[in-house]
Order: C-alpha cells, then structure tokens, then sequence
C-alpha cells in the first residue's frame, strides 16, 4: 500500500511541475494520460492515469459518457461526465455547457444533476470525489480531430473573402477577413494592431508548449510580424483552431479557424469578449468597430454581420426575476443543490443544499438592485446549518465564497461585498428562448451558470421560512 501511494505521489507531482511549466491548468496529455477518441464525432479527451480501471465508458449516439464503476454496481448511478454533441444550439440544460462549435455541430459537457455516489461508504465516496474533482481538467483536454472518421469529411470549411468595408471609431481600414458560414472571421492580432493604444486595446500572447491563445485586455498589443498583410484574395480552406484560448487568464470557449497559417476569429465574439462595439451597416454594406462603446448583444445584424447567439429581444428582467424560486442547473457532482430567490421587498435569499439525506445548508441573504442587465446584490447575513441545527459563528466577518465553502460557520458578512451579475442570455430550443430560464454570469462563479424557474414541491415560501428557521427569526 506505501509503494502504490508514494508512485501516486510521485505522478501527481510530475503532473503539476508539468503544467507549472505550460502555464496551462492539469494538462493531463502532458503527463501520459489515458487517451480516449470518438471516432463518430471526431474528438478527444485525456483521462488522468488515476481513473485506469475506475470507470466505465458509454458510447451513444448523441457522444459518450463516463461512470465510476463502483458506485456505479452500489446503485448510485455514479455518473462522472459526458460529452454530448448535438446540430442544433438547445441541450442547454441539467449543467450542460458548450465547449466548442464547428461543421455545424455544438459540442457540450454534462455533469451530474443529483448524488452519483453510495455517501453512507466513506471509500466509494472518497474514490468518486477524488475522480469529480479531474473532471475540469479532463474537460480542458478536449480537442477535435482534423476529420470525421465515420463520414470521412473533414470539419474544413470554405472562407470566401469578405466583401463589407470595415470602419473602426469612423475610419475605413482595409482587412484580411474572411466570411465563413455567413459570419465574418478576422485575423486575431489584426484586430489587436488595429485597436492599439484606443480604451479597447488589448495584447495577444502564444504558447507552444501549452498550444495556447492568451488575450489580455486593457494591455498595449506587441507587434510582431504579419499584421494587416492585405485582403485576401479567392476562396481559401479554413481548419477549425484547436488551440486553446484563454482571457485574462480565464479559459474561454471561442469559434476559430487557421487559415495560411494565421488564427481568424468570429468577429462578434472577439467583440463580446474584449467588449467592444460591433454594429452592421445593411445600407453600405458596412461592418464598424466602435471602440468607444460596449458590446451590444442586441445590436442591429444581418448575414453579413454574423448574428450574436444572445437573444436580441429585451427582457423586463424586474418583472421577470422577482417573486419566483430558480434553482441552477449544473448541480456539482458532490449532490449540492443551489436555490435562489428575489423577493419584491427587495431582499435575496440564496441556499446551496447537499442532497444527502441530512441536512447541511450555506444560506446567504441580502439586498438586490437591478440596473440595466446587471443584478446587484449587496451581502449581508450567512448561515451555517449542519444536522438540523445552526452552528455557533465562530468569526465576525466572511466572504460570501468562504460560507458556501465553509468549514466554519459565520453570521455576517462583511457589508462591502458585493456582486455584480450579468444577465440576460437564454437557454435554446429549436431557436426558441425559453422565457422561464437566465444565465448569470460572474467572475466569482458563485452564482454563475443556468437557472430555472423551480418546479418542485420546495416552493418560494418553504425558502423564506426554512431560513428564517435557521436564523432564528
């Protein structure tokens, strides 16, 4: 047993001194992991040697699925993650999230959405949450492969030169863009030399060993070679990118092809994520670039402009959001189960649940504002409950983080702290947003992801008075 712990040792080890050096997070093909390819949609995943047999894979039709194989035969179902593929942009649902596009395919992860785990046995549940915890980095070593092995096609597409005149803050500038499936593509750092020095700048690194993209907004761009080289001229074919990319250190999930050796990128998506503007101009056939404003969502588009994947109607978020009980649908793997409410007195209540027949309970409430397409709430109170009983607070002041993740217990928050939330994206369904679904997005991920208006018999008022159970009022 001593020899088998100090080779795990010496292997996880080597897999951090591997990825330190990368700069990229847990790259497990880096340290020889357990390759896996799916030859019907052309992808692959690297499995950390951990997991050599612990699961079991299930290849369906729709993409493939991974299970622990003990909790798994102790009836706990014991699934781990899947990747699921699908032609049009509507799975977006119990924790699925698009890891990438191309040929026409949107690519999805999905994670459990209740416990997988026999939690009354201490080693089944230690193995499975041992595995849930790679699942992030597993996911990371996703890649598409240059073909399609059960059609033969490649995943290639056709870029034709873009014919629309391009102005930036007013100025005609000539680009080597190219139109792709109705949207235009852009060469990354054309962008970046061509927005240099404005409110909007920002740099472009590369990484050969990580094959990764950096974009670092707000920073001065490096020239170096290449840039603003000319239109290009007749059709060219145009590889799907896949590189890794990564903001401001984030890792994030963007369309992009190589052409002729140079990485060209969805022009509204650079746009939403560097946040600057992006209109289309049908009269003059016109793209602009406005970096003296925001990105838009809903601004006018048409073919030629690309049309953005955020729904374009306007949302009455005020009416919309307040008096109703969400639940988040990307429910960890551990069981812990998130429910959130906005009351019309204008306070907040936030639970995160562990579904494991006892109760345990992080509970956070406060005040909430709505301005614009942003939720603001400001913190306030936090409960611990463990076992049907509030522990003692054992410090004055915490961060909301810090009592979702607690250890210890903590009744205030400190009053400073406050989320800023976006909203306004909504889940699909044959092109049809459903009205009774939002995504937060936050960059502290405590509140981030897909929610839906709860359907259960744990309603809006069992919420208010199981909390004011907890605090005692």
């Amino acid at each position: 047993m001593a020899s088998k712990k100090t080779v795990r040792k010496i292997i996880i080890a080597a897999a951090l001194m591997l990825a330190i050096i990368s700069q990229a997070v847990a790259g497990m093909a880096a340290s020889g992991g357990i390759a896996y390819t799916n030859s019907k949609y052309g992808f692959s995943l690297t499995l950390p040697t951990s997991w050599a047999g612990l699961y079991r894979m299930e290849e369906r039709d729709s993409g493939v699925s991974f299970f622990n194989i003990k909790n798994e035969n102790a009836g706990y179902g014991g699934f781990l993650f899947g990747i699921f593929v699908s032609d049009q942009v509507e799975p977006i649902d119990w924790g699925y999230r698009e890891i990438t596009r191309s040929g026409g395919l949107y690519y999805y992860s999905a994670r459990p959405s209740d416990v997988q785990f026999a939690y009354e046995n201490t080693a089944l549940t230690n193995e499975y949450n041992a595995m849930e915890k790679d699942i992030d980095s597993i996911i990371r070593t996703f890649r598409l492969a240059p073909a399609n092995a059960s059609t033969g096609t490649t995943s290639n597409a056709v870029a034709s030169p873009t014919a629309s005149t391009v102005y930036i803050n007013g100025s005609i500038v000539a680009f080597d863009a190219y139109n792709i499936d109705d949207f235009n593509y852009f060469k990354l750092r054309d962008i970046a030399f061509a927005i240099n020095g404005t409110e909007k700048q920002f740099e472009v690194g590369w990484s050969e060993a990580a094959n990764a993209i950096s974009l670092s907004s707000g920073r001065l761009y490096t020239v170096v070679s290449g840039e603003m080289s000319g239109r290009g001229s007749g059709n060219k074919v145009a590889a799907p990118t896949n590189s890794r990319i990564f903001l401001n250190g984030t890792e994030i999930y963007l369309t992009a092809y190589n052409i002729d050796g140079y990485n060209y990128f969805k022009l509204r998506d650079i746009g939403e994520a560097i946040n600057f503007g992006v209109d289309w101009d049908e009269a003059r056939n016109a793209i602009t670039i406005n970096t003296g404003k925001g990105y838009d969502a809903a601004a006018a588009s048409s073919p030629g402009a690309g049309t953005s994947d955020r729904a374009s109607i306007v949302r009455d978020y005020q009416s919309e959001l307040v008096g109703q009980l969400w639940h988040r649908s990307d429910v960890l793997a551990a069981g812990w189960s998130d429910r959130f409410l906005l009351a019309p007195d204008k306070k907040f209540i936030y639970a995160t649940n562990q579904m494991d027949g006892e109760t345990r309970t992080r509970a956070i409430s406060g005040t909430w504002e709505i301005e614009g397409d942003y939720l603001v709430l400001n913190f306030r109170q936090a409960i611990v409950w463990e076992g049907g009983e509030t522990i003692p607070a054992t410090g004055s002041t915490a961060t909301a983080t810090e009592i979702v993740n607690a250890t210890l217990a903590v009744k205030t928050i400190t009053p400073a702290e406050q989320h800023r939330i976006l909203i306004g994206n909504y889940i699909y369904s044959a092109g049809v947003p459903h009205p009774w679904s939002v995504n937060f997005e936050t960059s502290d991920k405590l509140f981030e992801g897909w929610w839906h208006k709860y359907e259960g018999e744990y309603d809006y008022n069992q919420l208010i008075a199981d909390y004011n159970e907890m605090a005692g009022a």
